[in-house]
């Protein structure tokens, strides 16, 4: 019976042994969850919502680059066609100022072909008026070298066909 004293008495001391070890296991586990597990769990936590705040934060930039990208392509489209416009109103200006300039230049040169046209006629009036007055000239003195000389009638009619023939070539310019 001392065998199974023995045996009981093992088991107790077994049993006791053990039940100290599991509560010491147990007793380092909660040790070590509170000293090192949970405040490497706390570390991760903050990396991990660290790193989720960078993602989150880098989506935001992203997504605000995209938005600034596209308000600079919208902004230069808007000053292309800005520049466009800018060219083409320049080069409608330019159109109308060249016409402006050939119709001024056309009535400029009508101007100086009318203002021509009368100094031409006045100048052939002049030329008529000169003419007549030499005409009248000559037409005295031959009637006074007529009346100084008593010619014949023969020769009258001489002097007088000469100066019909003289004003006949000047009827043109009338």
């Amino acid at each position: 019976m001392e065998e199974a004293g023995k045996i009981l008495a093992l088991d107790l001391q077994f049993v006791f042994e053990n039940a100290f070890l599991i509560i010491n296991v147990l007793l380092l586990f909660i040790i070590l969850w509170k000293l090192l597990f949970q405040p490497v769990q706390d570390f991760m936590d903050k990396r991990s919502k660290g790193i989720a705040d960078q993602l989150e934060d880098a989506k935001i930039k992203k997504a605000q680059a995209e938005a600034l990208h596209l308000e600079y392509k919208e902004k230069i489209a808007q000053v292309q066609q800005e520049a466009t416009a800018i060219l083409e109103a320049a080069r409608k200006r330019g159109q109308e100022q060249e016409a402006l300039l050939l119709t001024q230049a056309r009535e400029e040169a009508e101007k100086i072909r009318v203002r021509a046209q009368k100094d031409i006629q006045r100048e052939q009036e002049k030329a008529k008026d000169n003419m007549k007055k030499e005409i009248i000239d000559i037409a005295s003195i031959m009637a006074s070298k007529i009346v100084e000389q008593s010619l014949d009638e023969q020769k009258q009619k001489q002097i007088i066909d000469e100066v019909i023939g003289g004003l006949e070539d000047v009827q043109w310019l009338n």
